[in-house]
C-alpha cells in the first residue's frame, strides 16, 4: 500500500518538476536532487521553502563539488498536498533566477 503511493508520489513529483524546466536528475527514487549550482542560490531556496513550511537540505560544498550545490527533495508515500506546494515554491524559485 506504502510503496504504491510512495512510487506514484516520486513520479508525481519527478514528473511535474521535469515537464515544468526544473533541473533534476534522472532516475526513479523518492529522493530528488534539483541542479542549482551556486551554493549561495541553493540556501535562498531552501530559505524561501523553510519560509512557507517546506523543508528541504541545500547540498552545497563540501559535501559536493563547487558549482554544483543542489536542493535535495526527498518525497514520502504522505505528502501529496505538500509536494505541489513545494513544487510550486521551486518553480517560482526557479523562474526568478
Amino acid at each position: 500500500k506504502y510503496l504504491g503511493r510512495l512510487r506514484e508520489n516520486t513520479a508525481y513529483m519527478r514528473n511535474l518538476l521535469t515537464e515544468t524546466g526544473v533541473g533534476i536528475a534522472a532516475g526513479d527514487t523518492p529522493i530528488i536532487p534539483v541542479a542549482v549550482g551556486d551554493e549561495k542560490e541553493a540556501l535562498a531556496t531552501a530559505e524561501a521553502c523553510r519560509k512557507e513550511g517546506i523543508l528541504l537540505s541545500a547540498i552545497r560544498p563540501p559535501s559536493v563539488p563547487v558549482g554544483t550545490s543542489r536542493i535535495r527533495l526527498t518525497v514520502t508515500a504522505m505528502h501529496k498536498e505538500e509536494m505541489k506546494k513545494a513544487t510550486a515554491i521551486l518553480i517560482r524559485h526557479w523562474r526568478s533566477k
